[in-house]
């Protein structure tokens, strides 16, 4: 998660192809600065058709991996844990911080005990925890039902600050009904400001400038997984811009002869609807078909081998 650039190239992707707690994402946990934010609620993640299918999507994966580390390192039981809030944080927001909720009171911390050499932070002691995606995690237990983690100590910091009203923090003000509602319903969520991301990008496009914020959505409906992206655009010509767009990738797609069957599908099932400055695109599939979705994107991210030399 430290790297958005692959994730904002997914969502982007899933634009043009397709088209914590028992509640979703507090906007309080995340900064106002940053660009990128992810959450999970593991009680949805238990519903057919979700479970099992996250570990398939770039970004979401790496919660999970989390969970694992938690559960693993520090005999967390996730049956007690309802969700899990990341987002970037730390020196240039490169870091990740996170925001854990739950009933941590059995837990044992003793393999994890209180680091003398860093100063109380609001009144929190912090701990040097396990490591995930090859970093020392840093943890803060702000109370037995909410956890503070990070891939830094100024992440952790950030959090807290945070978590004690002392910074800005990011806002939903904007949101149609409609799209507050996808986002309740949601098990899974990835949140990007693209005015603050597009500075890592290493390209950048009107496609890219014409977005604000886009929301991707993961959730279920009967026996289908369903996927929702919302996108915020800079202006209206932003939006026409970016349904333009989405009409010529649809096009594309199908008169290729070698788009992918499951591309085809789909394209065909897309939902679209647009209000104000929003547009939102749906679609829903069995997890086999999003599965196999997800597979055939794996060749756009591997690097084409270098050429043979010529031998001198």
């Amino acid at each position: 998660m430290n790297s958005p650039g692959t994730t904002v190239a997914l969502l982007l992707l899933c634009l043009g192809l397709i088209p914590c707690l028992a509640e979703p994402v507090r906007p309080g946990d995340v900064g106002s600065d940053s660009g990128w934010a992810a959450h999970l609620d593991f009680e949805k993640l238990s519903d057919d058709p979700l479970e099992g299918f996250l570990v398939q999507v770039a970004g979401f994966d790496r919660i999970l991996q989390l969970q694992t580390v938690f559960k693993e390192k520090l005999g967390v039981d996730w049956k007690s844990v309802g969700g899990v809030t990341l987002f970037g944080a730390g020196e240039r927001r490169r870091e990740t911080a996170m925001v854990l909720r739950g009933d941590f009171g059995g837990v044992d911390l003793a393999n994890f005990p209180v680091d003398e050499t860093i100063p109380r932070y609001h009144g929190v002691s912090l701990r040097q925890g396990p490591d995930w995606q090859q970093c020392p995690l840093i943890l803060a237990i702000h109370s037995e039902r909410e956890w503070v983690a990070g891939t830094s100590l100024q992440a952790v910091k950030d959090s807290l600050d945070l978590l004690a009203g002392r910074v800005v923090s990011r806002s939903l003000a904007g949101l149609s009904d409609e799209a507050a509602k996808e986002l309740k319903s949601s098990a899974a969520m990835l949140a990007l400001d693209m005015k603050k991301l597009n500075s890592e990008l290493q390209f950048e496009a009107d496609f890219t400038r014409a977005i604000q914020r886009a929301w991707f959505l993961i959730g279920s409906r009967d026996d289908l997984v369903e996927a929702t992206l919302m996108i915020e655009s800079t202006d209206r010509d932003g939006l026409v811009f970016l349904q333009t767009q989405l009409q010529v990738l649809t096009t594309l797609l199908k008169s290729r002869p070698d788009s992918p069957a499951v591309w085809l599908e789909l394209t065909g099932a897309l939902e679209v609807e647009t209000r104000g400055n929003w547009i939102m695109v749906k679609v829903a599939a069995s997890p086999e078909k999003s599965g196999k979705f997800l597979k055939s994107l794996r060749p756009l991210f591997v690097k084409a081998p270098e050429p043979p030399g010529d031998g001198n």
